[in-house]
């Protein structure tokens, strides 16, 4: 037999680097889920302590300044708090599609293997159908001298 690897096992290895692959974008997007939901966590404190710091800001004598800085702080927060929930919303259906790839890679990774398995039994079986017919052939050389 030669040393070449067969089609198969190379296409079947190659989809199992891709599945690898897929597998670790699918760590990372859940890694940026975490990161993201810290991230609003943080916002959500800020924003509370914006709040605070409003109604503190109704009690005492302020300027138009100070509460209309307050203010704007509260808008680009909360900007930003919808920005990270958008990335939030996106990434179930990303999950999604990189599962639906995996699954498909996997399945094709098993049909190479398959492939594979059965042309491998089919050349065990050519082999030992090469063996037996030359045993039959022997026989059959050896009966044919005898008589």
């Amino acid at each position: 037999m030669s040393r070449t690897l067969q089609p198969q096992k190379v296409l079947s290895q190659l989809e199992d680097h891709k599945r690898d692959g897929l597998a670790l974008r699918l760590a990372a997007l859940n890694n940026r889920r975490d990161m993201l939901n810290r991230e609003v966590e943080a916002v959500d404190m800020q924003l509370a302590d914006i709040k605070q710091q409003r109604e503190l800001l109704n009690q005492d004598t302020t300027t138009a300044l100070q509460f209309s800085t307050l203010e704007a702080v509260r808008r680009e927060e909360q900007g930003r708090k919808k920005t990270l929930l958008a990335e939030l919303e996106a990434i179930p259906a990303e999950e999604q599609s990189i599962r639906a790839d995996i699954f498909v890679c996997a399945n094709k990774s098993k049909a190479y293997t398959k492939l594979m398995e059965n042309e491998e039994k089919l050349q065990q079986k050519h082999v030992s159908h090469v063996e037996q017919q030359s045993v039959d052939d022997l026989m059959a050389h050896r009966r044919t001298r005898k008589e």
